[in-house]
């Protein structure tokens, strides 16, 4: 038959090498050669001995195998095969509602421990569609266990979109990836192996196992021994039971591979990617089809579908059909509409009546909604709510049963905000609106709001419903000086943490598919020009390294960043990938996999804690598991900037790249508490001629090292680090500049409040910390390329406390610093000292971070490898026919009316930035456009350059700078309240968004926080 389309992929582990074609029974020389069922404990390393064929079977209308060195016959259990047309001859079919079932003998025919499975499958349908999307595939596995984790149970299988690989160690290290199969036949090589796994597609390598300080530090927790090796690590299994039987095309009777598989083969050794590709050559069977031409993806793209003209100030929306209008004036009692969990309570506010949610933490209400029968992609919310005392709720929409396109029902985070109110943002005493976007996937929807901390309950007085007949947004009407000398104007950008940019808009597919990828993209930029961003921050390097062919998570394809590029190239934005990584692939380095707690580790990238010992492993709030003076941290960095460098020095909307540092970063030290390898301490002593004593017998002196430090040369050691940390960010920036003379190093301080350390109530505690952490700006401050960004987090107060009395976990927050800490942390990012990093650097940044209110009260059952634990009625989702809860909440909570726009101002009372940034996990703007969008105006009006004063007071700054042959001023009010004050304006002066001039001396009448920009 005709094939039209064919995909290799491999299921493989640890790198081998040597190749020689083979016919069956011949031996590849390059691993150890294992017999009719010869058992090997985990930890003998893979790189010796032969390859040998064990099993082929053709299916040409039999399941009997060709060749075996087991049994040849299936087991009894093999039951209602079918045999269709295949690459060669027939092909086995199993499809989902059949009964069929397939099975052989492991004893001779596969080792549990490493081997190679070869075969061909074509797709039953299309790979990803809704109705395929929410089940399990499998392509082969052995027989199941439980607990499945430590078991050694192999399985390969897909769901939905995501082709995965299980060897079920103690940690669970299976394998993903989001590479997209052909929907015609695709070759197959699967491989396992004690070190873990990886999947080739088409002779590329798309996912591999990598072993990180987190793996490694819970690896020397266990009693077992773990052999220390290099390049890579044995993975512990300590359930382990050998299988007798494995299953093909299926769980024997479940999980179906919905499709035809063909010329299957087992090996006794994984294969390498040299040995798929010559036996894909020798096949004779074609590849698929080459990506998509650099620079043709979006060639026919014309204007973008969901943006209009600008509009009245900005962010409004014209042309809003009223869909339906709800009062909350009593308790509901339609119960195919309203459900709610724990006490619900009808308040008012100025003659108006508000239905309230319960004062503990977790108590919610939901409305249902039923949206016209169209194809409308846009609708709005207005929510009102009452603006009287402290609130802390959100606000989630969400299809209220519909299955996404993944197959996931509820797991829906198209909207989801929140409000606070109240406390440190003082209370109008008036029912305020927040307007919400909402991007439609499917007709039924619910609303729902939460009390998400105890004492702040949640509280809606009306909902309208709109639909926004043309389907666009209009865009902000932002008009630019011309770019400053670094080819740079006053930046407000889109920018995401996570790598969750596709859950946003409510494409199927996330943008991880050449079909979804330009939807998303469309209505990402339509998002960002209605509030006014010009520039997207995206993750290049996440959590695990690179992202692209390799290291795929969640939903993207191989090359979306070229995507983004040649998307943005023609939309008029920037983007700068992020590198946010706090492990290192252990495969790019040799790594200590010793148990770290007899000092052997001091000479390998894992940082050598002020204990002695290595890190327990990063996390968020975590100090590093890595010391960045390394040569392999460095150079994995610095790979990963090249990368970025060429693939977007031909792009103009590549504008540069952000170190994303969180405590947890390779990028620095994190703290003071890590970073005492040898290699760091003695080229210290050298240095800077301190005598730290010599302990090189010592299994802990990281400790010695630390100890002595701290009571003799702490400064210096703390200053020392931070030259060589400059000097590695300077490397960074000259390869940009190289690349281009616009490019930019955005250096992005991502601490968390440390509310439990003991300098925390410092006015200059978070720039003490960059220090210890190894980012001294000072340092920095004559590259003209690098920008100093500080983070700040708005909503961590609320995160955090003031103390919830329905909530057991707030004391463990705090510990017995809440006395001290509470009201520093409650007037964090408002104080001079918060933002001393960014005072001497060319190009202020400060990024407003969504602390999102992750919660996961809606959770069913928290599922990990032993077990399933079940939530009780009290705390799980409100269970009604009609409503499949969102499981996990991660709701952006922003400060209600014009308090929104607080975090903007208060850091320019102390200095002008010129660039700020908000996001996190989702659009982080959504409510607040109607004061974000006239206030960015006026900002993205002035020019680049720092302006310094010119007038003002402790409140009302006012600032000027040259540009171009022209005078700027803006007046800025960074107080919570309307401010006055007379200016005396030079004759000439026009206001650069309303068109009005002045002249003299004039009084200006400010609302909270409401900036103003002008020009001479």
């Amino acid at each position: 038959m005709a094939i039209k389309e064919m995909v290799v992929l491999a299921l493989v582990s640890s790198a081998v090498s040597g190749f020689a074609a083979n016919r069956i029974g011949e031996d590849v020389v390059h691993a150890p050669t294992i017999g009719k069922n010869e058992q090997l404990p985990p930890g003998i390393a893979s790189a010796q001995g032969s390859t040998r064929l064990l099993f082929k079977v053709g299916f040409d209308g039999t399941a009997k195998a060709d060749f075996a060195g087991g049994m040849a016959e299936p087991l009894k259990l093999t039951r209602n095969l079918k045999f269709v047309p295949g690459v060669k001859g027939q092909a086995l079919e199993m499809l989902s509602g059949k009964n069929s079932a397939l099975g052989y003998a492991v004893e001779g025919n596969l080792v549990p421990e490493r081997g190679a499975v070869s075969f061909w499958y074509k797709p039953n349908k299309t790979l990803y569609d809704r109705s395929d999307a929410q089940s399990y595939r499998c392509f082969i596995c052995t027989e199941p266990r439980k607990p499945r984790c430590g078991s050694g149970e192999l399985w390969f299988w897909r769901y939905g979109s995501q082709l995965r690989a299980d060897v079920s160690d103690d940690d669970d290290s299976y394998v993903v990836s989001n590479a997209r199969l052909s929907e015609e036949w695709n070759h197959l090589v699967f491989n396992w192996s004690e070190l873990g796994a990886s999947i080739f597609l088409n002779g590329k390598e798309i996912t591999r196992n990598t072993r990180n300080a987190s793996s490694l530090f819970k690896a020397a927790q266990r009693k077992f021994p773990l052999p220390a090796v290099r390049d890579g690590g044995s993975l512990s299994f300590s359930t382990r039971c050998l299988p007798t039987t494995f299953f093909v095309g299926g769980k024997g009777g479940s999980q179906f591979m919905d499709g035809a598989m063909d010329e299957l083969e087992i090996w006794s050794a994984p294969l390498t990617a040299e040995e798929i590709n010559a036996r894909i050559a020798a096949s004779g069977i074609p590849l698929p089809k080459k990506a998509v031409p650099v620079g043709k993806r979006f060639e026919k793209d014309g204007a973008n579908p969901y943006v209009a003209e600008p509009f009245g100030k900005g962010g409004e929306i014209p042309d809003l059909d009223l869909i339906e209008t709800v009062k909350f004036d009593a308790i509901p009692t339609d119960t195919n509409r309203f459900i709610s969990r724990g006490e619900v309570r009808v308040g008012e506010l100025n003659g108006i009546k508000y239905l309230e949610a319960g004062r503990k933490a977790e108590d919610r209400w939901a409305y249902r909604f039923i949206l016209p029968d169209d194809d409308a992609p846009i609708y709005v919310f207005d929510v009102d709510y009452p603006d009287d005392t402290k609130r802390t709720m959100d606000v989630v929409v969400q299809g209220s049963q519909e299955t996404r396109w993944d197959g996931t029902k509820g797991a829906d985070y198209i909207l989801q905000m929140g409000i606070a109110c109240g406390d440190e943002y003082p209370n109008t005493g008036k029912i305020l609106t927040d307007r919400y976007i909402y991007w439609r996937r499917g007709r039924d929807v619910t609303l729902s709001t939460m009390t998400c901390r105890g004492e702040a309950p949640a509280a809606i007085s009306e909902i309208r419903l709109y639909r926004v007949k043309s389907g666009r947004l209009p865009q902000a009407d932002i008009k630019e000086p011309p770019a400053n000398d670094d080819g740079w104007r006053r930046t407000f950008a889109h920018y995401f943490e996570d790598v969750s940019v596709g859950y946003n808009f409510a494409v199927d597919g996330d943008g991880g598919d050449e079909k979804s990828i330009g939807p998303m993209l469309d209505r990402l930029i339509a998002t960002m020009k209605f509030t006014g961003q010009n520039v997207f921050c995206y993750p290049g390097c996440w959590y695990g390294g690179l992202m692209g062919e390799v290291y795929s998570p969640r939903s993207h394809l191989a090359d979306y960043r070229r995507a983004y590029l040649e998307k943005f190239d023609r939309a008029d934005i920037y983007y700068l990938p992020t590198i946010n990584q706090f492990h290192l692939p252990m495969t790019t380095a040799d790594i200590c996999l010793a148990p770290g707690k007899d000092g052997t580790c001091h000479d390998s990238p894992l940082t050598i804690m002020n204990d002695g010992r290595i890190s327990s492993g990063a996390f968020h709030g975590r100090p590093t598991s890595y010391n960045a003076l390394h040569p392999a941290v460095q150079k994995n960095v610095l790979d990963s900037v090249d990368t970025f460098i060429a693939e977007g020095k031909g792009h103009p909307s590549f504008k540069g790249i952000v170190l994303h540092l969180t405590r947890h970063s390779l990028l620095w030290f994190g703290n003071e508490t890590g970073g005492y390898n040898d290699y760091a301490v003695k080229a210290f002593a050298r240095e800077r001629k301190v005598p730290v004593p010599e302990a090189d017998g010592d299994p802990l002196r990281g400790k010695v090292y630390a100890d002595w430090i701290k009571a003799n040369a702490f400064d210096e050691w703390i200053d020392w680090r931070c030259e060589k940390i400059a000097e590695f960010y300077r490397e960074i920036a000259r390869r940009l500049a190289a690349a281009r003379p616009d490019l930019k190093l955005v250096i992005n301080s991502f601490l968390l409040p440390d509310c439990r350390h003991a300098d925390f109530t410092k006015s200059d505690f978070l720039e003490t910390a960059n220090r210890r952490a190894g980012l001294d700006a000072r340092k920095l401050a004559d590259v003209s390329n690098i920008a100093i960004c500080q983070s700040e987090m708005p909503a961590d107060y609320r995160w955090f406390g003031p103390l919830d009395p329905t909530n057991p976990k707030d004391r463990g927050r705090w510990g017995d610093t809440f006395a001290t800490s509470e009201p520093i942390h409650r007037v964090m990012y408002s104080r001079r000292g918060d933002f001393g990093s960014i005072y001497l650097t060319t190009y202020p940044w400060i990024n407003q971070h969504d602390r999102y209110w992750e919660s996961h009260t809606a959770a069913t059952k928290d599922v990990n490898c032993h077990g399933l634990y079940y939530r009780d009625d009290k705390h799980g989702p409100m269970r009604v026919p009609w409503l499949k809860e969102c499981p996990w909440r991660v709701s952006t909570v922003n400060p209600s009316g014009r308090d929104a726009l607080r975090a903007y101002a208060l850091p320019m009372r102390y200095t002008d930035v010129l660039a700020h940034s908000k996001g996190g996990f989702l659009v982080g703007t959504y409510g607040t456009e109607d004061v974000l969008v006239p206030w960015m105006r006026a900002f993205r009006a002035l020019p680049a350059v720092k302006m310094s004063d010119c007038g003002g007071n402790a409140f009302v700054k006012i600032r000027t700078a040259s540009f171009r042959g022209k005078t700027y001023f803006y007046v800025l009010n960074t107080d919570n309240g309307p401010r006055s004050i007379t200016f005396d304006f030079p004759e000439g002066t026009v206001d650069l968004i309303s068109n009005k001039n002045f002249h003299g001396a004039t009084t200006l009448k400010l609302e909270a926080y409401e900036l103003r920009s002008y020009m001479k």
